[in-house]
């Protein structure tokens, strides 16, 4: 497979078209909650193939939480993707609760920043892979609330 190519788009900075993971780190590894939180307290990282398959990983804040991860894996021609979400506590996975912006997450998925930022160095050396830094949930085993 080809290297992909990256963007960003991270709290309310403007997109980033080459983002470099230096940029990043102390968001990750100086977590500050209010920071976040001035700026929509979320994440999209991308990476696309010249084939058409593409990965994303976001993140999400949830002030005391920490960072609930989500990657999401499409081949080219899928209509939709596999969803994965970080496991943090195994017993939360089943509460889901708006993070805001009908942003459903489930609480069992926060980890620690600084175990975030391990998921997304992952990440970018191999998008498709995930990462053995956290366990994963598919978000087809979860159980999600009734609308």
């Amino acid at each position: 497979m080809m290297n992909p190519r990256f963007q960003c788009w991270f709290l309310d900075f403007d997109p980033d078209p080459d983002p470099s993971l230096d940029r990043y780190r102390d968001y990750f590894l100086n977590f500050e909650p209010e920071i976040w939180a001035r700026g929509a307290g979320d994440a999209v990282f991308g990476a696309t193939y010249e084939n058409g398959d593409a990965a994303t990983f976001s993140v999400l804040t949830g002030r005391e939480l920490g960072m609930s991860v989500r990657i999401n894996l499409r081949r080219a021609g899928d209509r939709i993707g596999t969803e994965f979400y970080s496991v943090g506590d195994v017993g939360q996975m089943v509460d889901v609760r708006d993070m805001g912006d009908d942003q459903l997450v489930p609480l069992g998925s926060f980890v620690a920043p600084d175990q975030a930022w391990l998921v997304l160095v992952d990440f970018f050396e191999s998008p498709f892979s995930e990462s053995d830094k956290v366990k994963w949930m598919s978000s087809q085993d979860m159980q999600w609330p009734e609308d």
